[in-house]
């Protein structure tokens, strides 16, 4: 338990550290130029490409979002950071190029010519701590009258992106319940820092920690490290593969807790869908082969696709998966948990 209580604490400090890292900064003027293939001018301030989004603050309209394709010229006078697909990031202000079609970045003593679809991230370098978090909420109860049951989940994940590194909290949960039956609860809350390398490449830490009743675990305590690589990156498709170590600490009903080494393999995949009405589906896949109970593999799947309904509210249906090929418990548990659950959510 005291590794328990430890990674409770360590997950507090981290989040707060995320939330409380810094004040804002003051606005920028709204004077970035954005003008779409139909011809259209729009003035305002960007506040970030991300997924094929451009995201406009306007006096006018308040903020809006733009499929980066549908974009012909931006002219900014902000300090940005540019991305491409290849990883290589490009830091000044934007311009349109002399050669037709094509974006220039310019700082004190260089310039770049980019070529706008190659380009997958724009992030202000100015910008204050809280524009640059970005997050979601979503929240679902479904009720059978017919065997009186009831399942509630929630879920959230906070997100801040700085030059050089991604920091993320993310929170899960799950609480079924039945006449007759004892209430099940699956919980995990996780807690990770990428740090971004060149050519696409990363660095990361991560802590868990896990609950699941319906497989008889208490707690699981997890943390670990690893590398990774984006194998795909652009303003459709993230395919991003990483691997790594992990040390556990578990403990089953009616068991001691056990430490446990593991090594990680892991595949994320995203694709974005910007026609109305806006897709995202995203794909998750973490294998933990042990290294100290042989033959003993965990896996933990999730599958997810958002709908959105109006601007920044969406309809979301989420899979979930937990697979352990011998449990600590002498093999007593189930080997396999899933849910499916659908929920209403919100982005910020």
């Amino acid at each position: 338990m005291k590794i328990e209580i430890a990674l409770r604490a360590a997950l507090a400090a981290a989040i707060c550290a995320t939330l409380l890292g810094s004040l804002p900064l003051a606005a920028a003027e709204k004077t970035d130029v954005v003008i779409l293939e139909n011809g259209d001018r729009i003035t305002g301030e960007i506040k970030k490409l991300d997924r094929g989004k451009l995201e406009l603050h306007t006096d006018s309209l308040g903020t809006i979002y733009i499929n980066w394709l549908d974009i012909e010229q931006v002219t900014s006078g902000q300090q940005l950071e540019v991305e491409v697909e290849s990883g290589e990031k490009y830091f000044g202000i934007l311009g349109p190029a002399s050669e037709e079609g094509k974006l220039e970045i310019t700082d004190e003593d260089t310039s770049a010519i980019l070529e706008p679809p190659s380009v997958v991230r724009i992030t202000p370098i100015d910008k204050g701590f809280w524009k640059r978090l970005d997050g979601s909420l979503d929240f679902g109860l479904d009720v059978a009258r017919a065997n009186r049951s009831a399942d509630l989940n929630f879920g959230t994940t906070v997100e801040f992106r700085s030059r050089k590194f991604l920091r993320s909290v993310t929170m899960n949960t799950t609480v079924i319940t039945q006449d007759e039956t004892e209430t099940k609860t699956r919980s995990a809350l996780g807690f990770s820092l990428t740090r971004f390398l060149k050519a696409r490449r990363m660095s990361l830490g991560f802590a868990q920690l896990q609950r699941n009743d319906e497989l008889d675990l208490d707690y699981r305590s997890l943390v670990g490290a690893g590398y990774g690589r984006y194998l795909i990156q652009n303003n459709k498709t993230l395919l991003n593969l990483f691997g790594g170590l992990a040390v556990s600490q578990e403990k089953y009903q009616d068991e001691p807790a056990a430490e446990s080494v593991e090594a990680l393999v892991g595949l994320e995949y995203s694709m974005f869908i910007f026609n109305q009405p806006e897709t995202d589906i995203g794909l998750s896949l973490l294998v933990f082969p042990s290294l100290t109970s042989s033959g003993r593999v965990r896996a933990e799947f999730r599958a997810r696709i958002r709908r959105e309904i109006v601007s920044d509210l969406f309809l979301q249906l989420t899979v979930l998966d937990s697979f352990d090929s011998a449990p600590q418990n002498d093999g007593d548990s189930e080997r396999n948990d899933w849910t499916l659950s659908t929920s209403l959510g919100w982005t910020f």
